[in-house]
Order: structure tokens, then C-alpha cells, then sequence
């Protein structure tokens, strides 16, 4: 494989892919897709993915993965600019999409709660965490007027909690955050955005919450059902 054509391994409703896939676009490299089955893993990906997991990057003969690892590499390969020079002021932006991260593992664990009660508890955990975002916005992106990573480590997750508020609204993961509910429709109008988002992926979560179901041991997750019940 030539080492200027990076090839992405994903998984379509995978927010984390997604992720790469701004990044990309915003940065206009050229790039293949393939997608696998995280439900079946094919043992080409196993021996590419240390870990399991995507979004795994092939750049030539060299393994990339982790999407902070892959979004930084992208930037810095086609010429940098969606970190912030000052070093204090990228650290900082890291420290935030690590934040991005845990609400992306929180909306993972409020997907399969067993129960409504344990589901409350984990969209309180989102909240409070988005609160704590809202906070820190200073313009219409997160460092200001110019979009950054940052801003790619977010979109994602918060078009999946718009999701879930269709199916939950009393959810109301922006309640309080008139920034931040700002933020997200700017984010949800980005071009790269736009572009990283198939027109079909919707329902390719809906199609995720059917294998969930249909892969339950016992009492069906308590949001799966009422995904499903809509």
C-alpha cells in the first residue's frame, strides 16, 4: 500500500470512528473505508487491532489506533492546525476530549442498563458532565471562532444523545445549557460534520439496538425496549 493512502477500519455507528472521519473530511485527505462487524470480528482485524477495538488506521505497513492517537496524526499529516499553538492551551483541549470520551462510554453504559433507575443514574452522570462543558465553551466552537479536534471528539456523542432524547425526552441531557445546545447545532451544521454523517446512519443505530435485543441474556436492556416499544 502506498504510504499517502490511509486506509480507516471501522465500524459505521461507532462514535469513535466518526470522530476520524471529521477529521478527514475537515481536513480534506483522501481515504478508504472498510467497515467490520464488531459483533463478529474477522481475524485480519484481530491481528491489526491490539486491543479489538476500532477505529484502527492503516497508513502503509503501519498500524495506527486509538482516535485521539488517529485525529492528532491526520492533523499533523496534512499540515496541523486544529490544535491550538500554545502548548498549555493544547493540553488543556486534550483534557476536554478525554472528558468527550467518558460521556461516550457513559452513553454506551446508559444504552445497556438493566433498569430505569440505573439508566437515570447514568443521564445524570451525562448532565452533570455536559455541565461541566458548558462552562468551558467560549464561542461558537470550544476555544472560540475556529474549529479544533475538540470540536470533532464531541459531535458525535452528542448527535447519539439527540438520539436518545427522541427516544427518552425527559432525558433533557442540555437542560440548563444554552451554550452548549448552541454548540451542538453549529457542530451538527459543520461541513465536515455533514459529510462524516451517512444519510442512513440513524437507522443503522436502530438496526444496533435490534442486535442488542435480539442478543440479550435475560431482561432485555431497559432502553433497548423502549427504543423498540416506540
Amino acid at each position: 500500500m502506498d504510504r499517502t493512502t490511509l486506509h480507516l477500519v471501522g465500524y459505521r455507528i461507532c462514535p469513535y470512528v466518526q470522530r476520524c472521519t471529521i477529521v478527514l473530511e475537515e481536513k480534506h485527505v483522501p481515504y478508504e473505508l472498510s467497515l467490520v462487524d464488531l459483533f463478529d470480528k474477522p481475524g485480519w482485524f484481530l491481528r491489526l487491532s491490539p486491543l479489538g477495538q476500532v477505529p484502527v488506521l492503516r497508513v502503509g505497513e503501519t498500524t495506527l489506533f486509538e482516535s485521539a492517537v488517529i485525529t492528532e496524526f491526520v492533523d499533523e499529516y496534512a499540515g496541523g492546525g486544529l490544535h491550538p499553538a500554545d502548548p498549555l492551551e493544547r493540553a488543556v483541549n486534550r483534557a476536554w476530549i478525554a472528558v468527550a470520551s467518558a460521556v461516550n462510554v457513559d452513553s454506551h453504559e446508559l444504552v445497556l442498563a438493566p433498569t430505569r433507575d440505573t439508566c437515570e443514574r447514568v443521564a445524570a452522570r451525562v448532565r452533570d458532565r455536559l455541565r461541566k462543558v458548558e462552562r468551558q465553551l467560549q464561542g461558537a466552537f470550544f476555544n472560540g471562532d475556529t474549529f479544533r479536534l475538540v470540536d470533532a471528539a464531541y459531535a458525535p456523542v452528542l448527535q447519539r444523545l439527540a438520539w436518545y432524547e427522541e427516544t427518552v425526552p425527559w432525558f433533557e441531557f442540555l437542560s440548563g445549557c444554552p451554550n452548549l445546545a448552541a454548540w451542538r447545532e453549529r457542530l451538527f451544521d459543520y461541513p465536515a460534520f455533514r459529510r462524516s454523517t451517512p444519510p442512513d446512519l440513524q437507522r443503522h443505530n436502530d438496526a444496533l439496538m435490534k442486535q442488542l435485543a435480539a442478543r440479550s441474556v435475560g431482561a432485555m436492556p431497559w432502553f433497548v425496549r423502549r427504543h423498540l416499544e416506540r
